[in-house]
């Protein structure tokens, strides 16, 4: 794939990352000033259970499609006939559970939440292969158009139901008239509309790729998610409130980062499937460039929560502080370690995804209700340290994949892990020796400032060919 059609892409996807977690965050955040954080909590229980059903369907067969050679029509009509029955099936399981969870917890909206956010499920059902498909030709343009569309009607219909004060349905009628919107901009755009067509020869082939990304998706999603539950159950609706927040701030750089590579990561990858040399190039590439920007995200995120959580959300929210900042250290430990997941898709050895998230969903969960009684953060903490097993057996599936050490895959983020310890310290010196004494909008900007200032140095002393080369790049692209 030529060079400039790589940038492009890349641009499209932060565009389309920008707009949708930049818009989602400023819904969430003035809605939850009118709602607060038990509001917020009853809210994250009904979308525990929602997201965890709508990844069976958004991702079903989106890897399968992205990374097969020889895709055809009859792909696309059977993944997506299969995927609007399923939506409709797991849409009326939603309704179901809905009963269920609110008897559990003495909650009568519960149910008739979940079942009005069950129709999202069935819009996953239609989009999921189309857009499977547009991510596959590299369309990143008419889906950043379709992010942004749906953004700005959810969010304008949920402020407005806010400001009217229709508390947590506020935030169910922006989650489905986003989702609504999106759909016909994704069925106005599609290049080809599925017939009407069903294989089970095609359904097994993709089935083959399929069946196990969707495990690693599940088990990822089902830990993070039982994770909540367990935080909710023993900690309350407020803890999960303070929780949910600090995950929902965390996701808005998480996709401006991270989520933007991951997009194209696997169409590119992917096409180097048959070329091992090239291949190796492309991940160490992307896990060097990938660290650069995120362990300064996540680290200055770590180091600035203290004035940044009660400046935006307000004095109620400080217990999230302490969530936000364990949190962002171990989304620095996820992005230097994020593309051997692609690799292993891109090579038809996407099984092997499944390792890590097993692992965590065995250990996490006990640690959780070990550690919970103990408050918020030592709950939080127990979900950092599943990093210490599942990161050196990636590392070792790797090294038996791609011919990789562990230390050759990790050795370009050492500078930038160098760099954001540097920098962090910086920033908590110029705080306690000057800024701290300034006005809460001045003093986070000099923060920024300061670790901005702090990094780029480091990095220029410890790797100049990296920023260098990443600049030329960019040009040749520019100039294409």
């Amino acid at each position: 794939m030529p060079q400039q059609t790589a940038l492009r892409s890349l641009g499209w996807s932060a565009v389309e990352s920008a707009i949708g977690v930049g818009m989602s965050l400023l819904t969430v955040l003035i809605i939850a000033r009118f709602i607060g954080p038990a509001e917020f909590g009853l809210f994250s229980l009904a979308l525990v259970t929602v997201q965890i059903l709508t990844a069976v369907i958004a991702q079903l067969f989106n890897e399968a499609i992205v990374q097969r050679e020889d895709l055809g029509p009859d792909h696309i009509a059977t993944a997506f006939w299969t995927s609007v029955v399923l939506g409709f099936v797991m849409a009326a399981a939603c309704a179901g559970m809905g009963r269920v969870l609110a008897d559990h917890y003495a909650e009568p909206r519960l149910g008739a939440i979940l079942a009005w956010l069950g129709l999202g499920i069935v819009i996953e059902g239609v989009n999921g292969a189309l857009l499977a498909r547009m991510r596959r030709d590299m369309q990143f343009r008419w889906i950043a158009i379709r992010t942004a569309a749906g953004r700005f009607a959810g969010a304008a219909v949920g402020i407005a139901m806010a400001f009217g004060g229709w508390g947590v349905w506020a935030l169910v009628a922006q989650t489905l008239v986003g989702n609504a919107v999106s759909l016909a901009c994704v069925w106005a755009v599609a290049p080809e509309r599925p017939r009407f067509h069903w294989s089970a020869a095609r359904l097994g082939e993709l089935l083959r790729v399929a069946i196990p990304s969707l495990g690693a998706t599940l088990l990822w999603i089902a830990g993070s998610r039982l994770f909540a539950i367990a935080v909710g159950a023993v900690l309350g609706r407020a803890a999960l409130g303070h929780f949910s927040m600090a995950f929902r701030l965390i996701d808005v750089l998480q996709q401006l980062s991270l989520g933007v590579v991951n997009k194209i990561a696997l169409p590119l990858l992917s096409r180097r499937q048959s070329d091992p040399a090239a291949l190796r190039a492309g991940f160490l590439a992307a896990t060097e460039r990938t660290a650069l920007v995120v362990v300064p995200l996540f680290a200055g995120l770590a180091v600035a929560a203290p004035v940044l959580v009660p400046l935006v959300l307000g004095p109620a929210w400080e217990p999230t502080i302490g969530v936000l900042q364990i949190l962002s250290v171990s989304i620095i430990l996820v992005g230097i370690t994020q593309f051997q997941s692609a690799v292993f898709t891109a090579v038809g050895r996407a099984h092997l995804n499944l390792v890590a998230p097993a692992v965590t969903m065995l250990i996490t969960l006990p640690m959780v209700v070990l550690a919970a009684p103990f408050g918020l953060e030592a709950a939080t903490g127990s979900w950092l340290l599943r990093h210490a097993v599942t990161i050196p057996l990636v590392l070792a599936m790797t090294r038996n994949v791609l011919n990789l050490g562990a230390g050759d895959q990790l050795r370009g983020t050492v500078a930038p892990l160098v760099a954001g310890v540097a920098m962090t310290l910086a920033v908590a010196a110029a705080d306690h020796a000057v800024l701290h004494a300034l006005g809460p909008w001045p003093r986070l900007m000099g923060m920024v400032a300061t670790g901005a200032a702090v990094y780029a140095a480091s990095i220029l002393l410890l790797a100049p060919s990296v920023p260098l080369s990443i600049a030329r790049r960019i040009g040749a692209g520019l100039r294409a």
